[in-house]
């Protein structure tokens, strides 16, 4: 038996609980198989190592990286960067800089950075034949490093002499060692490293840039990224299940937050919710509010609630899609349409 109609809208506490415990149980389940069952499914792992292999094989043959050790993996580094990530951490100190640009350790092994630059440019110029694979050709002199790569004597140049005792090259800085701060040559030699935007520097994009290395990380940034992209459809998969079949499936478009809540949902007008009209107010709280969530790292998700607090029926972009309203099922009290409502009404009257 029903009572008169009385529509009491969901409070804004009892709504966010619910929609809090769907978020957890939709997006715990989505990365939980996606991480288990799609991203391994989907991404060749035996071809991503094995792309990977090749490129690690480069590096070594080049002679310009060292072999580093983290949580039981390994990668391919530049000494300079190992060394600048070091200064950067408070490891060594900008004034020891120079000093180990000249003799630097990592792994029990010495490494003398500026001999290594000399050697790639006058020894080791490492090129690419037209199937890939990598070979060395002469390329320079000791004078034409210092004088080009270096510039040592030019206006653009921190460094006052680079001599050579017992075969290993050593830098001096033009830059008072003793002032606490990043050296100036070491900012210079490490840009002959990485600068990709000058002609005769850039050691690393020389040997990233080449035929096959470029390829193979493609691919694999390609395979990667596919992989992760199948979250979508596994959020969605979920999205489907939790916000809309639970829901359609229920009386009164109750999800699983909503039903542990006392909530349900109706129409603006206070009746039951056509069942149609879950299709719209599904696909614009996945899109509008779930997904662009994701994008917006929760803005979306933020403004749909602040929508929710300051219209006039408490509703959000969903609601608005669907003209729906939530509301409290223990204090209203609603009918299933309009033509109930008269019928009720017409058989109380006294």
């Amino acid at each position: 038996i029903l009572n008169m109609k009385c529509i009491v809208l969901a409070k804004m506490s009892k709504r966010i609980i619910a929609a809090v415990i769907d978020l957890i149980i939709t997006a715990g389940l989505a990365i939980l198989v996606f991480f288990t069952l799609v991203f391994p499914f989907t991404l060749d792992k035996d071809q991503y190592i094995a792309n990977q292999n090749a490129c690690n094989s480069i590096y070594e043959t080049s002679e310009m990286y060292i072999k580093v050790e983290e949580n039981k993996s390994y990668s391919y580094q530049l000494p300079i960067d190992v060394l600048s990530d070091e200064i950067i951490d408070g490891k060594v100190t900008p004034k020891e800089a120079i000093p180990s640009l000249n003799d630097y350790e990592i792994n029990e092994k010495h490494y003398n950075i500026v001999n290594d630059v000399f050697k790639f440019y006058m020894n080791k110029e490492f090129e690419f034949d037209d199937k890939g694979n990598g070979f060395f050709t002469n390329a320079s002199n000791e004078s034409d490093v210092i004088k080009n790569i270096f510039k040592v004597g030019s206006e653009e140049s921190n460094i006052k002499s680079i001599v050579k005792e017992n075969g290993i090259y050593k830098i001096e800085s033009l830059i008072d060692e003793a002032q606490e701060k990043m050296s100036e040559t070491f900012t210079f030699v490490y840009q002959i490293f990485n600068n990709e935007d000058t002609e005769n520097l850039g050691i690393a994009y020389k040997i990233e840039g080449c035929p096959i290395i470029k390829t193979l990380t493609d691919q694999n940034n390609d395979m990667m990224l596919f992989s992760l992209l199948m979250i979508i459809p596994t959020l969605f998969g979920f999205s489907l299940i939790f916000y809309f079949i639970i829901p359609i499936c229920s009386k009164n478009g109750e999800t699983i937050g909503k039903y542990f809540t006392g909530l349900v949902v109706l129409s603006a007008d206070g009746y039951e919710l056509k069942k149609y009209l879950y299709i719209p107010r599904f696909l614009s709280f996945f899109v509008f509010e779930f997904a662009a969530s994701v994008v917006t790292i929760g803005s979306a998700f933020l403004i749909t609630y602040i929508m929710f607090c300051f219209t006039k029926k408490r509703r959000s972009i969903h609601d608005f899609c669907s003209n729906s309203v939530v509301v409290d099922k223990k204090e209203s009290t609603w009918f299933k349409n309009r033509e109930q409502e008269y019928i009720y009404n017409n058989r109380t009257k006294i």
